[in-house]
């Protein structure tokens, strides 16, 4: 190596910069201001624009050459040592003093930098002694004036002015100003664990970190990702930062790798300015940060997001474990309660069971994942089933009779059914919950009860029939004649027996109903006939009262396949119930007519209150009685109930309609002859 060339050092010390790593230039750029040596920095960042800047030097006045050059070896488009061949090759630039900046220690490499000429080789980062000396041999006699005199010159973007303008290294102490918001972490420091090849770099953050956050941080540094996984091994650290152009793993494969072994370590990733998408990416993974690498953002910014990506870390930590608990807490009296709950796939596949399906089921879990759910509850519907999982539609089904279930099979075993739709968010994927509420013994309870209505209201009901023969052949004069009061007070007693023993008829057809199923004898006859044959017979209703029955054929045929008995149960308990929440004046029109559908339809409408439509939605449900009546008419509440049942099983449909000018409801039955018309 050759001798500093000397200096005057009455004028700056000009500075020809070649380095393509602006963090090696803000780090060299710091040291020089620490050694408060006055001086005009140039930087560029490749040989062949160094090469072109001296040569404009030349060109306009040597006097601007530089007075030492700082020369990386590793540059674009022209490495170091072309640039200091030409250099020494050309007779105007022969004899510049220049210092190379290089990472190697190849005995070749140094043979031949000896030999062009160089005043000595600084080993990356620049470390202020290695820099002091280079100084203290080129410029004996130091100026003191720290930044005064200064002045940096920065090619290609590389601004490095602002950040070193920052440095408390570079005013004194007096003039130094603590812009940095407080943010502490406790009573210890943060280790950071830095994972960087860059030694530049590493040091720049390092430095930056320690000065702008005293006491808050204690760096590791290490420069391979296999050196930082064995560092992780032995102890624990409070938050990584994270290269990802490692020489030993690129990209993702480095971060995967970082956090499969700290999982609950906040990692932040530092990248270069072109792989901003990897980074992100790497934020979708798990990564707490990532911070595009400039050396300005080394300091504050850089501390900010260290201490929040900790923060962070610890909530989420909170958080995770809170839901932990939830869903341990869930899990236990999921696992406890008294339902089979399943969980299915698109396909009816079980995902999960509780241990109340795999009891119930005498099959082991393992063996019960997977399998068609139908498989293991053949009573399921399937259809509703597709349509809960694949068309999102609520699944119901009460006091399901459940024959088999897995390996048991029951004879008198009743579960309420309900399932609904859920959705993975992250993959899309449809399932659905389904729970099953054991109501085995709320049925045989049920059941108890119907049992004994069904007994009393058989022994209501025949004396009932003796006493309205009675009270008949008494009105009818069959045992002398009567005054006119008497005969008013035995019709009012006769229609109150008759409306008793309509309820009791009721309760016991709904008994047989639901005990034997639906049991029709079919025939053809006409529905007009039959409907006005019961019209005549409940004429009794309104005796005593201004209303009327009026009963209105409104087609030549009315032809149908029906059960006599049961169309006159329905006949009656649609005539009651009209007489019973009509006005008192009204005249309740009952018709028979057809139309365009092949159906045979009647119509009872009454003049009275609107139905609430909130009691319209249950009209025909069991033991549903409307707010509105007449007191003195009794109601159990199944005639409506009767009626659907008896329509529904002769292919027909019953509906009601109410509003202000009254209410009808209307019963449509296939006509004799058409397809949809129930077998017998």
């Amino acid at each position: 190596m050759t001798a500093a060339r000397i200096h005057n050092a009455d004028t700056p010390i000009k500075i020809l910069m070649v380095e393509d790593n602006r963090a090696d230039v803000v780090l060299a750029q710091h040291v020089i201001d620490r050694i408060r040596v006055a001086h005009d920095m140039h930087v560029v960042q490749d040989g062949q624009t160094a090469l072109e800047y001296l040569s404009e030097c030349l060109e306009s006045d040597c006097r601007n050459l530089p007075d030492l050059i700082i020369l990386d070896l590793n540059l674009p488009r022209a490495n170091g040592v072309e640039v200091l061949r030409k250099i020494r090759s050309d007779d105007s630039l022969k004899g510049l003093n220049v210092a190379v900046l290089t990472t190697t220690d190849s005995a070749d490499e140094l043979s031949e930098l000896k030999n062009l000429d160089v005043l000595c080789c600084l080993t990356k980062p620049a470390h202020i002694d290695d820099l002091d000396q280079l100084f203290s041999s080129y410029y004996p006699v130091r100026k003191t004036n720290g930044r005064n005199g200064c002045n940096t010159v920065v090619v290609d973007a590389v601004d490095t002015e602002n950040l070193n303008s920052n440095s408390s290294a570079s005013k004194p102490d007096s003039e130094s100003e603590d812009t940095t918001e407080e943010l502490k972490l406790g009573p210890r420091s943060a280790t950071v664990l830095l994972i960087e090849d860059s030694a530049a770099d590493a040091m720049l953050i390092s430095k930056r970190l320690t000065m702008e956050f005293p006491d808050q941080f204690q760096v590791i540094h290490k420069s391979t990702l296999r050196e930082g996984i064995e560092l992780l091994k032995e102890i624990k650290v409070d938050v990584i930062t994270l290269d990802l152009g490692l020489p030993d793993a690129m990209g993702m494969q480095a971060f995967e790798k970082v956090k499969l072994l700290s999982e609950d370590t906040p990692i932040v990733v530092l990248t270069g300015v072109d792989d901003s998408a990897v980074a992100l990416e790497a934020v979708k993974r798990g990564a707490q940060d990532y911070l595009v690498k400039d050396p300005k953002r080394y300091g504050d910014v850089l501390g900010r997001i260290l201490l929040y990506a900790i923060e962070r870390k610890r909530a989420e930590k909170v958080v995770q474990h809170s839901l932990k608990l939830e869903q341990n807490t869930l899990r236990e009296v999921l696992d406890e309660a008294p339902l089979h709950i399943i969980r299915i796939d698109s396909d009816l596949r079980i995902k999960d069971v509780n241990p109340m399906v795999v009891k119930a089921a005498g099959i082991h879990e393992d063996n019960l994942l997977g399998q068609d759910i139908l498989s293991i509850f053949p009573d399921f519907d399937r259809e509703k089933l597709e349509e809960l999982v694949k068309a999102g539609l609520t699944y119901h089904n009460q006091q399901l009779k459940v024959s088999r279930l897995g390996r048991s099979y029951f004879n008198n075993y009743y579960l309420d059914v309900v399932g609904w739709p859920t959705q993975r968010t992250l993959t899309d994927e449809k399932e659905a919950i389904i729970i099953c509420t054991d109501v085995s013994e709320r049925v045989r309870l049920a059941n108890q009860r119907d049992e004994f209505i069904a007994a009393l209201a058989h022994d209501i009901r025949n004396p009932l029939i003796g006493e309205l023969r009675v009270l008949n052949g008494i009105i009818s004069g069959a045992l002398g004649e009567i005054c006119a009061p008497v005969k008013s007070a035995l019709e009012s007693l006769m229609k109150s027996n008759n409306s008793l023993l309509l309820m009791m008829t009721n309760m016991l057809e709904v008994y047989e109903l639901e005990a034997s199923g639906t049991t029709l004898h079919l025939e053809r006859m006409e529905l007009s006939d039959l409907v006005e044959e019961v019209v005549s017979e409940m004429n009794y209703l309104t005796i005593g009262s201004q209303m009327k029955l009026e009963f209105n054929s409104l087609c030549q045929s009315s032809t149908i396949e029906g059960d006599e008995t049961a169309l006159k149960r329905v006949v009656q308990n649609l005539s009651y119930n009209a007489v019973k929440y009509a006005d008192s004046d009204s005249t309740i029109s009952i018709s028979v007519c057809d139309d365009d559908s092949d159906q045979v339809l009647m119509r009872v409408h009454n003049q009275g209150p609107k139905i609430k439509d909130e009691e319209k939605m249950h009209l025909f449900d069991r033991f549903t009685k409307a707010t509105l009546g007449r007191r003195y008419m009794h109601s159990s509440g199944l005639g409506l109930y009767l009626c659907k049942k008896i329509i529904e099983g002769h292919g027909g449909i019953i509906g009601c309609t109410s509003d202000d000018n009254g209410t009808t409801f209307l019963v449509s039955i296939p006509r004799a002859g058409d397809d949809s018309a129930v077998d017998d």
